[in-house]
């Protein structure tokens, strides 16, 4: 006999995330809500939210995107450049921005404070030379290395969103990329292994142990 089967749009289409509406007006639920894609312009920057600690988009194609000449890029000439926004970094965070084992083009990242001028980005990375991820292609022989770009910064001054931005080296340089951002706690950063430590945003952090007492300069108050 003949068995026929039918697959769903989501199998048939490769969605993985967020609804599709089928020919016939029926919704099929693929996974959960798909990530917000990365917008051209900084001032309209989407939110990922970093509060769990991490986060990762989902694939883009930065293609179609223009070139914003404000905030500036401080370490390399970025071309068809889109944008992220986190949700707020306490200060004594660390934010780590990659594209290690997604980009298939030569990518470039920034991170800013916000997007006027005065925003210029404090730090940015071109090519990544520790990504050794097997998920690049498109560069070359030393795709992982000349693809990705991985960033990082402890967040100073008050609780706030960073943006961060995503673009091309080089007028000739893009393409499919996806980002990952994850925070590392204030222990981590400052080297801390005992007690605890309070962040710019007023949360304990448990370091580890409590810390062995220091010695007393005089007698009297000597600890136990």
């Amino acid at each position: 006999g003949v068995q026929l089967t039918l697959d769903n749009p989501c199998v048939a289409g490769g969605v993985l995330c967020g609804n599709v509406t089928d020919g016939c007006g029926q919704v099929h639920v693929c996974g959960l809500p798909c990530p917000p894609l990365p917008s051209d312009l900084c001032s309209a920057a989407p939110l990922l939210d970093v509060s769990g600690g991490y986060a990762v988009s989902g694939y883009f194609d930065t293609t179609g995107f223009t070139t914003d000449s404000t905030p500036t890029v401080t370490c390399s000439a970025m071309s068809k450049d889109g944008w992220y926004r986190t949700s707020n970094v306490c200060p004594g965070w660390r934010l780590t921005a990659t594209t290690c084992g997604y980009a298939k083009f030569d990518t470039i990242l920034s991170l800013h404070n916000n997007c006027s001028a005065s925003g210029a980005s404090s730090v940015c990375n071109d090519d990544d030379a520790a990504c050794t991820a097997t998920g690049n292609s498109g560069c070359g022989s030393s795709g992982a290395i000349s693809c990705s770009s991985t960033i990082s910064v402890v967040k100073s001054g008050s609780p706030s969103p960073v943006y961060v931005r995503i673009g091309g080296s080089g007028s000739s340089a893009y393409g499919v990329t996806a980002l990952q951002l994850t925070l590392t706690d204030p222990c981590v950063t400052q080297g801390v292994t005992c007690g605890n430590i309070t962040d710019g945003c007023g949360g304990n952090n448990v370091c580890g142990p409590p810390c062995p007492l220091r010695p007393s300069d005089e007698c009297a108050s000597a600890p136990a």
